[in-house]
């Protein structure tokens, strides 16, 4: 019986320490292509080798009346992350950048975080997530 319990119990536990986060994406460009959203756990390979990734299909139905794109990523483990967000608006799944390596298209990323010539830093764009309250990241895409 003691064993049924602790099973019980361990899991309503993990249960309870999942948080999500909802990420908003701002005045996209159009309403053509994808957004597609990046989420780091780590400094280590930010901003090309991420935890999680979502692509949202920007439309008519997608983009809400104050011209924002919404989603959420759920069951994520409290702690420190990071995003990074294109508008990817000729559907080819790459940032396109002109020959000195500027975007061509909108991005951006986690607390509206801007770089010096080039992405910008984990530091910079990371924030925490908790199990309790609210977590959102309202991003403005360049």
């Amino acid at each position: 019986m003691r064993f049924i319990l602790s099973i019980a119990l361990l899991a309503c536990a993990s249960i309870t320490s999942a948080a999500s986060l909802t990420v908003i994406i701002a005045d996209p460009a159009n309403q053509e292509g994808t957004i597609r959203i990046a989420l780091f756990n780590s400094p280590e390979g930010f901003p090309e080798t991420e935890y999680l990734v979502k692509s949202i299909e920007v439309s008519a139905s997608s983009v809400d009346s104050d011209a924002k794109v919404t989603t959420i990523f759920k069951n994520l483990s409290p702690g420190t992350y990071a995003i990074s967000t294109y508008h990817d608006a000729n559907d080819n799944e790459v940032l396109d950048k002109n020959s000195f390596g500027i975007p061509k298209e909108p991005y951006g990323f986690g607390n509206n975080a801007e770089g010096d010539f080039g992405p910008a830093k984990f530091e910079d764009a990371s924030f925490v997530v908790t199990e309790e309250g609210e977590n959102i990241q309202e991003i403005k895409l360049h």
